[in-house]
């Protein structure tokens, strides 16, 4: 019966791509630390949103301040047929200090209820109205 032999040449071949890539991290500016564990990081974000398109958006912003940030993003979009989400929307007015915060009125509550009740089970319910 004849006996298999297995080619070892993948495992030798995978065994040179690993001391060919060492040697490459050797070499470089890093010296021995550069065999150092070190995280992965991308090169380039995915999702940036690019520098021209923030400048566009930021003019659209300054030009539109009666708009919400909802409607920016819609606008830009349909302007520039560039997604802008309203996430990033938020992020960039945040960023050129164009968020304005709501204006708030300040209610206060009266001491006691203006309609009074006169038999159990009037007020099953209330609310802060004015």
């Amino acid at each position: 019966m004849p006996t298999r032999r297995h080619s070892q040449e993948p495992l030798l071949q995978l065994v040179e791509e690993i001391l060919e890539a060492g040697k490459k991290r050797l070499a470089g500016d890093g010296g021995i630390d550069a065999l150092e564990d070190r995280r992965p990081r991308p090169k380039r974000v995915w999702n940036h949103i690019p520098e021209n398109v923030r400048e566009r958006f930021i003019d659209l912003a300054l030009n539109s301040p009666e708009l919400s940030p909802r409607e920016l993003a819609v606008t830009f979009t349909d302007a520039e047929s560039y997604f802008v989400s309203e996430a990033s929307v938020y992020r960039l007015l945040k960023a050129h200090d164009l968020i304005t915060s709501p204006a708030f009125i300040v209610i206060k509550a009266a001491d006691e209820l203006k309609d009074k009740t006169t038999a159990p089970n009037q007020l099953w319910q209330t609310d802060f109205t004015f």
